[in-house]
């Protein structure tokens, strides 16, 4: 089972781009690195284990500039958001 820090590091570096001041592309980034974590944060049942997900994303959003733009970008246009948009942990994260 990985740690918090070993699933934030190859998710950190495996971000996709955000673009310059691009909502789209920081609120895409934010929901596929959320996915990368869910990926990476399964148990050997291959249930997401929630608390596990929760550390790594907030180590990103203290680490990974381009993580937290997506994270802020997407707090601010939650409510433009359909629910089926974003991933599971992206929801609970917001």
């Amino acid at each position: 089972m990985k740690s918090p820090t070993e699933i934030a590091i190859p998710v950190s570096s495996n971000m996709p781009g955000i673009g310059f001041f691009s909502s789209a592309k920081r609120i895409h980034a934010f929901n596929v690195t959320c996915h990368m974590i869910e990926k990476l944060s399964q148990n050997e049942d291959g249930e997401l284990d929630d608390t596990r997900a929760a550390e790594a994303a907030a180590i990103l959003v203290q680490t990974n500039k381009r993580y937290q733009k997506g994270f802020l970008m997407t707090l601010l246009n939650f409510d433009r958001l359909s629910a089926g948009s974003m991933n599971m942990l992206a929801y609970k994260l917001l």
